[in-house]
């Protein structure tokens, strides 16, 4: 899958093809023809921040594991799904300053 501006055929930032899949999953739901309103990736950082939250009240009520895992180990897996969507609307951005 590549990732191309403006349909020029050459092949853009960012580089990588998974890179290219994040982008195009964070643009999900972009129905304003390329200006992305960044719906994929406001839902990725609400998942992301709802693990979190979850993680913190269950370890806040004394409790160390949440669905069989550790409290901890959902922290994390929410901090990297918000980071990931932080770090994919910044690509985003870059990409829609370069076109």
């Amino acid at each position: 899958m590549n990732f191309t501006a403006d349909g020029h055929g050459k092949r853009c930032r960012p580089s990588c093809e998974l890179c290219s899949m994040l982008l195009l999953m964070y643009a999900w739901g972009d129905k304003s023809g390329g200006k992305a309103d960044f719906t994929g990736g406001n839902l990725i950082a609400v998942i992301g921040l709802m693990l979190c939250l979850g993680a913190g009240v269950v370890r806040l009520s004394g409790s160390f594991h949440l669905f069989g895992y550790s409290a901890m180990t959902i922290f994390m897996a929410g901090t990297g799904l918000m980071v990931m969507a932080c770090l994919a609307k910044v690509e985003l951005l870059l990409l829609r300053a370069t076109k």
